[in-house]
């Protein structure tokens, strides 16, 4: 088990990048798994502030997968420019879905409206069939 997280968020990437990526998310992990090769399973986050893609992917590596991402966006958008994703490993990428989920990364420390959209975002990815356990898992324990 090989767990990412790939995220443009208003810290990193600045708000504007966020918009531009939220306005091509509709069926982005159907369209991800289907795309990106080495996929296993993903889950896509969206909030006003942030775009959390969390990918099952063993045997791929992180930059790797960064890259094939990036430009998956790149091309989604229609812009060309790849986007510059931060990207988690690991336990890494555990700790930041923790901290996503309690809202330490969010404009208002503590936001609690983040762990339901997490949740929510599980439900459409159980909908769609693009989770595995792991990803299941680490969401479930995330946002208790």
């Amino acid at each position: 088990m090989t767990v990412h997280l790939l995220s443009a968020d208003h810290r990193v990437q600045g708000l504007e990048a966020v918009s531009r990526l939220g306005g091509v998310s509709a069926h982005l992990g159907p369209d991800l798994l289907r795309t990106v090769r080495g996929l296993d399973g993903v889950l896509v986050l969206g909030t006003c502030n942030r775009l959390a893609i969390l990918l099952d992917a063993p045997g791929r590596s992180a930059e790797s997968l960064r890259d094939a991402v990036s430009s998956f966006f790149a091309e989604r958008s229609g812009t060309g420019a790849p986007i510059d994703l931060s990207l988690w490993s690991g336990r890494a990428a555990y700790r930041e879905l923790f901290a996503i989920a309690a809202g330490l990364e969010s404009m208002v420390v503590g936001e609690r409206e983040i762990a339901g959209q997490l949740r929510r975002a599980l439900i459409l990815a159980t909908a769609e069939g693009t989770v595995t356990g792991d990803i299941t898992r680490a969401v479930e324990h995330a946002s208790t």
